[in-house]
């Protein structure tokens, strides 16, 4: 690089183009460019190809951000009380399922009764273990522990076919709406109460349901609620399984 270069560094090094600009080139480990005549413009092609390489980098890592939850090739497989006693029947409920959701995005399974919608519904919100295959939330393989059960239910909401059995028959409503908050310690206890109040608003309820039980309210009322408790935490994911 004699007729264009003072001298090659090494990576991370500020290369020095003796052009007559004074225009400064960073140039990788252990580059060769032959010294002719177009070296500034080899140069040139270099950076910009460092450029396309950090839009490239921040486009995959901007899609990271926005992918909240992904399945790949997802079995659920049940043992069934017919068999011998050690080789049991099993119902392969969900087969090789993938599928991803993004921040923004509706997405919507299709299928005929029993075909594993539902069970598919409690693996991405973390209620049914998986035989095999991988659960994706935020970039990361799902674990175990007590921190991402809490993570993951405090970032993906479910409302269930059935209010009846969805909620408490014990718990009024009001109790029923501030538990999440109170479980993850959202607000303060007045800024609880207001969000509760707002809850109940937005699903078209009035201010004296809070007061009763589930089984003093119709079931289109109590799917007000369930819907109501889902958005209680502001969710990232909302799983509405045949709501």
């Amino acid at each position: 690089l004699t007729a264009a270069v003072e001298n090659l560094g090494a990576a991370g090094e500020v290369v020095e183009v003796k052009n007559g600009y004074g225009r400064n080139y960073l140039l990788p480990r252990g580059l060769a460019i032959p010294a002719t005549a177009g070296a500034e413009k080899n140069i040139e092609g270099i950076r910009r190809a460092q450029q396309q390489r950090e839009i490239r980098d921040l486009d995959h890592a901007r899609e990271i951000r926005t992918q909240l939850e992904e399945l790949k090739d997802v079995n659920v497989i049940h043992k069934s009380r017919t068999g011998g006693l050690f080789h049991p029947d099993t119902v392969h409920a969900v087969n090789d399922v993938s599928l991803s959701v993004k921040r923004g995005e509706t997405l919507g399974l299709v299928g005929e009764s029993g075909c594993g919608k539902s069970t598919t519904a409690r693996v991405m919100v973390g209620l049914q273990p998986v035989t095999s295959g991988e659960v994706i939330f935020k970039g990361r393989p799902l674990g175990r522990s007590a921190s991402d059960r809490r993570d993951l239910g405090r970032s993906i909401s479910v409302v269930f076919q059935d209010p009846a059995t969805a909620l408490n028959p014990r718990m009024i409503v009001h109790d029923a709406l501030i538990d999440p908050l109170n479980v993850h310690g959202i607000g303060s206890p007045k800024e609880r109460e207001a969000k509760v109040r707002d809850l109940l608003h937005l699903v078209g309820l009035p201010p004296s349901a809070l007061n009763v039980l589930p089984r003093q309210i119709s079931g289109g009322q109590r799917q007000r609620v369930a819907i109501a408790r889902a958005l209680a935490l502001d969710p990232d994911i909302i799983v509405a399984d045949e709501p």
